[in-house]
Parts: structure tokens; C-alpha cells; sequence
């Protein structure tokens, strides 16, 4: 369910770039929303059905191209999880080749527990929909 920007997954309430949950009742900016507290522990529960729902929506969950080479999107997105090359050399240094399928997802995962669902604000239309029916 996308509410003003808020995602809601098995019952946890997102913000999209923050993933803050507030309280029952509580405010957050101008949003009243009523949600169970979570914690990272909570966040962490739902990381899989995020990234199946990311990877769904960026690439059809594809790590290939129709010609056997990995999937590179016109605006220079890499593999399964759609990694951007202006990571390449953050993901080098961490020592993740975003090019294998297995450090796509590494990188993925790196991406969304550091910047939360930011890297993948293009298809929000569609994994916030898969979200919300999970």
C-alpha cells in the first residue's frame, strides 16, 4: 500500500528514503501514520521480498540479455538489481563485481540497507505495488 510515500510490507510501515517507523499515533513530518515500532532486525525480515520485489521490477529478474552478455540498461544500469555505474568503483573497492550475478546481489543489498530504496526511486510505481500485496 503506497500511502503519501510511505510503503507498507507484512503489516511495517517505509518511508521510501529513510525507513524511519514511528510509534503508534506518532507524527512523522506532516504524515499522522499509526504503525507498530520496528527495528533493523524487522527491516532486515523483509530484505529478500524487497529485493525480489526490486529486482522483479529492474529487470525482470534477468541478469542476462537475450544475447547471453549481462544486462546493461540504456542509462548504464548493471545486471539483475539495475546497479548504476557510478557505483563500479565504490563496489571495486569493496571488493563486489557488480558484473556476477552473486555480487549484483551483494551490491544490492549494500545499497539498500545504506541508502535504503533511494537507488531505485525509477521503479518505485511498480515495486511499491508488489509490496504492497505481499
Amino acid at each position: 500500500m503506497l500511502l503519501s510515500g510511505v510503503i507498507v510490507v507484512n503489516g511495517v510501515i517505509f518511508q521510501p528514503n529513510s525507513f524511519t517507523i514511528v510509534n503508534s499515533q506518532s507524527g512523522f513530518g506532516n504524515h499522522i501514520i499509526q504503525a507498530t515500532t520496528t527495528t533493523t532486525t524487522d527491516f532486515l525480515a523483509n530484505e529478500n521480498k524487497i529485493l525480489s520485489a526490486i529486482s522483479f521490477c529492474e529487470s525482470s529478474n534477468n541478469h542476462y540479455a537475450s544475447n547471453g552478455g549481462v544486462l546493461v540498461s540504456k542509462t548504464n544500469d548493471i545486471g539483475r538489481y539495475q546497479i548504476n555505474f557510478i557505483h563500479l568503483d565504490e563496489a571495486y573497492k569493496k571488493g563486489i563485481d557488480i558484473w556476477t550475478e552473486s555480487g549484483n546481489r551483494k551490491y544490492a543489498e549494500y545499497l539498500l540497507r545504506k541508502n535504503k530504496l533511494r537507488d531505485w526511486s525509477s521503479s518505485q510505481k511498480c515495486w511499491s505495488k508488489l509490496l504492497a500485496y505481499d
